[in-house]
């Protein structure tokens, strides 16, 4: 007995259609930032944020940054080192404003500016690890590895189990030494 061929499958009747995507709606997106202002008050207080004033500088600060951040991917560096400047006098401990002017800097090959920002965020963020480990990496970009070996020394204090602190040590001391003998 010849078997038939099941039909050519047919998508079932009762399945979902598909439906595109569509804008959110006005109180959709009045429901989503209550729901965003809910989760993110608490997490900004968790933070160290002590008040709604300062949460709301924090979050205006947070906008600047945003705004840096996409100027520099547009390749505009000068407005996006605007923002930044607007960021950091609006919350002065935003290690990434910090970050994010240095790496412009760096780009641009000027190691000088991108240090004296690294030492901006020091200023703000004395006991910030990273700030320490990316200054002393920018002052031996900027050949001055005496003054990056302390920064380093402190960045493998800040940052225990992370290697790279230990590496910087070394490369200032290799520096040091070859300077010593030129």
């Amino acid at each position: 007995m010849a078997h038939e061929m099941p039909p050519e499958s047919t998508p079932l009747e009762n399945s979902p259609p598909e439906v595109e995507p569509i804008e959110p709606q006005p109180d959709r997106l009045h429901r989503l930032k209550v729901l965003a202002l809910a989760l993110l008050v608490p997490a900004a207080l968790l933070l160290g944020l002590s008040s709604f004033q300062e949460y709301r500088v924090f979050e205006q600060a947070t906008e600047h940054l945003l705004q840096a951040d996409a100027l520099a991917e547009q390749e505009k560096p000068r407005e996006a080192l605007i923002e930044l400047e607007k960021c950091v006098a609006a919350y002065p401990g935003y290690y990434e404003a910090y970050n994010l002017m240095a790496s412009l800097h760096y780009h641009d090959k000027n190691f000088e500016a991108a240090v004296h920002a690294y030492k901006r965020g020091l200023e703000a963020l004395p006991d910030h690890g990273l700030l320490h480990l990316n200054t002393a990496e920018m002052l031996i970009y900027a050949k001055r590895p005496a003054e990056a070996l302390p920064l380093a020394e402190r960045a493998a204090q800040l940052l225990p189990g992370d290697p790279r602190p230990s590496q910087l040590i070394q490369r200032c001391r290799t520096e040091m030494a070859q300077d010593a003998t030129s």
